[in-house]
């Protein structure tokens, strides 16, 4: 790195999260210490399944904080990232459709997701398949995207920094947020919303990471005892859907909006 090159710390001012828990992070959090598991035996469709417990979000609760366009056309992994991610900027102080304290040009959106929203493409496949090409929806190609959060998001908030997606399989998120680091760290970007979002419990993709033997398959009758990822029994892990966002500044950009921060993200490798 060169003499004169400064670097610029990164700082945590906004979470949000969806999650079987609860929406919202304060409320997972409250749920996580007080010992609450979010795994439960899932519906009838997965009745012939090997592996039939996992984590669901309360879509009612979502589907009341969404547009009708937006459950229409954006998939569930889509709608719990959106939530998620209009939770941590409102965490952080900023009001979407304001004025924001933030330069645009220099706020990025990344959307982190490592299945990424496949319900969309399965319904476009049996639409193809049952109906024919004229009836695959045009928003297939937009929403069936890796970057389709991201892609959203700017649009509503009209912000003028890049847009991406990121995916890593399960280290999405951690990805993600190490490229917001390396943005902010660089004089890049001055706020980088990482945004991790996920919906694969659905019959194909619990089916297909069942059979590639990942997850836990013994615990289909004590579901809540199922993800144990330090115990010396752990047998694979267990499939959930879920939103998370965490909103990256730099450490001279909050304080200039006056915005508290949490947490210095301080490295990644």
């Amino acid at each position: 790195m060169s003499p004169h090159r400064r670097e610029h710390r990164a700082v945590v001012t906004g979470l949000g999260a969806v999650t079987p828990l609860a929406l919202g992070a304060e409320q997972t959090w409250e749920a996580v210490r007080a010992g609450r598991s979010g795994i439960r035996a899932l519906p009838d469709e997965f009745a012939d399944h090997t592996v039939r417990i996992g984590g669901l979000v309360d879509d009612d609760q979502v589907d009341a904080l969404v547009t009708h366009t937006e459950r229409k056309r954006l998939s569930r992994s889509c709608l719990y990232g959106l939530l998620a991610a209009r939770e941590a900027v409102t965490s952080a102080g900023l009001t979407p459709g304001e004025q924001w304290p933030v330069e645009l040009d220099r706020f990025v959106i990344l959307s982190a997701t490592g299945y990424g929203p496949t319900e969309v493409l399965h319904d476009g496949t049996r639409t193809l398949d049952s109906r024919g090409h004229r009836a695959v929806s045009p928003y297939l190609s937009i929403f069936g995207a890796t970057d389709a959060v991201s892609s959203y998001l700017s649009v509503e908030w009209g912000t003028r920094g890049a847009n991406q997606g990121v995916s890593a399989a399960c280290a999405s998120g951690t990805v993600g947020l190490g490229e917001g680091l390396r943005l902010i760290r660089h004089g890049y970007a001055d706020a980088v919303l990482v945004v991790g979002s996920e919906n694969a419990v659905t019959p194909q993709d619990m089916a297909s990471t069942a059979n590639m033997r990942a997850l836990a398959s013994t615990f289909n009758d004590d579901p809540q005892r199922a993800s144990r990822p330090f115990d010396r029994d752990r047998a694979g892990f267990v499939m959930a859907a879920g939103g998370a966002a965490i909103l990256l500044e730099s450490e001279e950009s909050a304080r200039a909006r006056g915005a508290d921060a949490s947490t210095v993200l301080s490295g990644y490798g």
